[in-house]
């Protein structure tokens, strides 16, 4: 098997999410051909991480090379990756087939911490006991492994009532840490020590990370560590009342911050989030006109945040008519601000935005054509207004591109 490391792992996955269909085709062709394409599978689930939650064909192929990867390869660092994650609600069907194939290698591999720790991975969101269990074993194999241990500490921190075990893992990592891996290892832990409560740590290791930060400027995780530091800084502020200092921080936190996390999922919202709660909304917009600079115009968080700025609430999204003003409002903000945009900048988000609203049409068309056999009149009434919304946004989007 190819030797591939996280980070290349990583850049595969996040390369095949900007894939066109035509290229993920030709890869499934590829796969089809040679099984043990390593390389080609973890670029196809990048590409099929997009589209995980809408139902059809590209969920299922997803599915399949999930399977695939426990079957052959469960050490594998994809298979650890949210690019592998299956959420039980989402997938009723498929879950306990792709639990049960997890629990088969957790049975064959008790000692071998990578899939064990895979398998943790897997357990994160739907069975923490279960997880811990993993990650306390492979800690015991291997107690120096500061990777584990880093592990658990997120696993605690997205476990409510555990969040100052989170700290306490974390501040283990930091002990044993040299200044490379300290820069790593400090990355996440001001947002776990705010999370439990403890500002002065949240405080400290933002100003830790800042500090440290500027030995490492060229390194891949600069900008999320000064995106976390300052995030951190201005929520404590902000809960301390100095409105002003969080502002600041929420502009510095969007300076040189372009890292693969950043420009694939965005930096983070919380701070602009609270900061909009408070009022101050036009920093916020400024905030996310540089958010959709780094990770293009198809974000929904930041687009839900925008939203709930310029209407003075969230969407319901239990309403159809509320979903479709917000589908007017999505694609008349991407069209004004493409238009804005230098050309430059303008070609590369239009492109992205054109792949992503064909595969939309596409699944509206297949879920219409899925409502007709049904004869669920409600469903094609829905399905037909999607589509045609989706198939208009693509006239307008292509007729940008020609100009």
């Amino acid at each position: 098997m190819p030797n591939f490391d996280d980070y290349e792992t990583t850049n595969l996955a996040l390369s095949g999410s900007r894939m066109s269909d035509e290229k993920t085709h030709e890869l499934e062709a590829r796969v089809a051909d040679n099984p043990d394409d390593i390389k080609a599978r973890i670029m196809l689930l990048g590409s099929y991480s997009r589209m995980q939650f809408q139902p059809g064909e590209p969920k299922q192929l997803r599915l399949k090379h999930i399977e695939w990867f426990i079957e052959h390869h469960p050490e594998h660092a994809i298979i650890g990756m949210p690019f592998a994650d299956v959420e039980p609600t989402q997938n009723k069907d498929d879950y306990p087939r792709i639990r049960a194939a997890w629990m088969r290698k957790i049975e064959m591999n008790q000692s071998n911490v990578d899939v064990l720790a895979n398998a943790a991975s897997f357990f994160f969101s739907s069975e923490k006991e279960l997880a811990e269990q993993l990650l306390l074993k492979s800690l015991a194999l291997k107690p120096n492994d500061s990777d584990l241990r880093q592990q658990l500490a997120l696993l605690y921190s997205l476990w409510d009532g555990h969040e100052e075990a989170a700290v306490e893992e974390q501040e283990k990592l930091l002990d044993a840490s040299d200044s490379e891996e300290l820069f790593y290892q400090l990355t996440d832990f001001p947002s776990m020590a705010l999370a439990a409560g403890q500002l002065e740590k949240a405080v400290d290791g933002a100003n830790r990370l800042l500090a440290l930060a500027q030995q490492y400027q060229n390194d891949w995780n600069y900008g999320n560590a000064i995106n976390e530091a300052h995030t951190v800084l201005g929520r404590v502020f902000l809960k301390n009342g100095d409105v002003q200092m969080a502002k600041f921080h929420l502009n510095q936190s969007s300076i040189d911050i372009a890292t693969p996390q950043t420009t694939s999922f965005g930096p983070s919202l919380e701070l602009a989030e609270e900061l909009a709660k408070v009022g101050e909304t036009a920093c916020v917009l400024e905030y996310l006109d540089k958010f959709e600079l780094l990770c293009g115009l198809d974000n929904q968080p930041a687009f839900d945040l925008r939203f709930a700025i310029k209407n003075g609430q969230q969407r319901d999204h239990a309403n159809v008519s509320e979903l479709e003003r917000y589908e007017v409002a999505l694609h008349e903000h991407q069209l004004s601000t493409l238009r804005a945009r230098d050309p430059v900048k303008r070609a590369k988000h239009l492109a992205e935005l054109l792949e992503k609203t064909r595969s939309r049409v596409q699944t509206w068309s297949v879920r219409l054509e899925r409502a007709k056999l049904e004869e669920n009149a409600q469903s094609i009434d829905s399905a037909e207004q999607m589509l045609k919304r989706e198939q208009e946004h693509l006239l307008n989007l292509e007729a940008l591109s020609a100009d």
